[in-house]
């Protein structure tokens, strides 16, 4: 019953804009999920599977929903992901891509920052790269 008295009272109900290119945009999920704008936190230079593994652990108990998209790598063989969403309650999600991790919430900094603080461990060194031109004293 509750969720068909959500479907009338519903501000937003167009999905318009869910989809970007191959994806779904997490952030219109959540519009469509609370109805109200998400305030976002995020942290780059991360491992994507070690984040996601990270956070199926440490929310096991606490998982709604899990929105995936994946495809096939013929290099490697197997299925991947590129994208993970989860669903947590207190107007909570999460999207975790294969270097970031983005936290969706309805303005719970302490929660988002704390968790940010874990993910932090997680990051990747990145790789040093040139810009503009390398000089070669032969070229002189």
């Amino acid at each position: 019953m509750r969720h068909l008295l959500r479907l009338f009272r519903r501000r937003i109900n167009s999905p318009a804009g869910l989809f970007n290119g191959p994806y779904f945009d997490v952030r219109t999920l959540y519009v469509l999920e609370f109805d109200r704008m998400p305030s976002i936190s995020a942290i780059g230079e991360l491992d994507g599977s070690r984040v996601h593994a990270f956070l199926r652990e440490r929310f096991a108990r606490d998982i709604l929903r899990v929105w995936q998209h994946s495809y096939y790598e013929h290099r490697d063989r197997e299925t991947v992901f590129s994208r993970t969403m989860f669903l947590l309650p207190g107007r909570r999600m999460i999207e975790v891509g294969a270097d970031y991790c983005e936290l969706l919430h309805d303005g719970d900094f302490g929660w988002a920052n704390s968790l940010l603080s874990e993910m932090a461990a997680l990051r990747v060194q990145p790789s040093a790269s040139t810009i503009g031109f390398a000089r070669s004293q032969q070229m002189n």
